[in-house]
């Protein structure tokens, strides 16, 4: 009877597990999928995600070099992590960090995330396009201080952009929760491909389809395909602006034509009626018709 629970149970974990989407990958409510694991950093990763802000200026303080790293879906690889967390022994997949003065270092993990632990949170950064990239969050970092038990959090906002991977800014838009942005075409929808050429193989932009919502490569002039990675317009899914405004602009232009031929048509029976009408009313006077000749006679003597 224990044999047959445990594989029972095993089954049913397995079931689970084979439904359950791999890590660093989500698909949001428009449907749209995405797939972060190209980002993530591994121990033969060469550099971090990694942001150093300075010096207020206009203030009469020096503040601290205040710095940010961050990983994703895992903890950030102790090779990449900074020196200040480094020597406290704190790794986390966010990390704050700073040294006030040499040797006087500082460092809060700001996210932790264990898959048996956490629960990764996406977020799309636009809710009404999907193309705009997505965000994760990072809960259950470090206290937020002595006095208050709040636990420090972040989020990762990769907005879509032609580019590998950009890191843009670190904000603190509320205490203890803070805000990364990068670039990267792997915040875009996995609908819009990647290719050695970049996103949509850089001959389109990833955009979204509210017709047929959905989104895809809109491909330039001349490119074709899933990936706009096919020169010709022929079994082009994408949107060809270009061609649709020419379309529009014919359309527009034998209208007018149709306007102006009609508008002469008019013109030249309202002439005609007009030359009708006079040459009823001069028939119609008496003699009209006849040439009025008079005899006059003359008699010679």
């Amino acid at each position: 009877m224990l044999a047959i629970s445990v594989i029972v149970l095993a089954f049913i974990a397995a079931k689970i597990s084979a439904k359950a989407p791999p890590l660093c990958t989500w698909k949001s409510n428009t449907g749209a999928n995405f797939d972060l694991r190209t980002l993530k950093l591994t121990d033969s990763s060469k550099t971090s995600y990694n942001l150093v802000d300075g010096d207020i200026p206009c203030t009469p303080e020096t503040e601290p070099s205040y710095g940010y790293a961050w990983n994703f879906c895992e903890p950030i690889p102790a090779a990449l992590t900074p020196e200040p967390c480094r020597n406290m022994g704190k790794y986390g997949v966010v990390v704050q960090y700073a040294e006030f003065v040499k040797g006087d270092y500082y460092c809060f993990i700001l996210g932790h995330f264990n898959p048996k632990q956490n629960e990764l949170k996406y977020n799309l950064i636009d809710v009404n396009d999907p193309t705009k990239g997505v965000t994760v969050a990072y809960p259950a970092g470090d206290r937020c201080s002595a006095t208050d038990s709040r636990l420090r959090s972040a989020s990762i906002e990769v907005q879509c952009a032609n580019t590998p991977a950009v890191v843009v800014s670190a904000q603190e838009p509320a205490t203890c929760a803070y805000n990364l942005v990068m670039k990267s075409y792997y915040g875009c929808p996995t609908e819009c491909p990647v290719t050695g050429n970049g996103l949509c193989d850089s001959h389109g932009h990833c955009a979204f389809d509210k017709k047929a919502k959905k989104p895809y490569c809109f491909c330039n002039e001349g490119y074709s395909g899933s990936a706009c990675n096919h020169k010709g317009s022929s079994g082009n899914s994408g949107y060809d602006g270009k061609s649709v405004q020419i379309g529009l602009l014919v359309t527009l232009l034998l209208i007018a034509l149709g306007l102006t031929g009609g508008v002469i048509y008019m013109a030249y029976e309202v002439q005609e009626f007009r030359k009708q009408q006079i040459s009823s009313h001069y028939n119609s006077l008496p003699g009209g018709d006849r040439e009025m000749v008079e005899t006059v006679n003359f008699t010679i003597n």
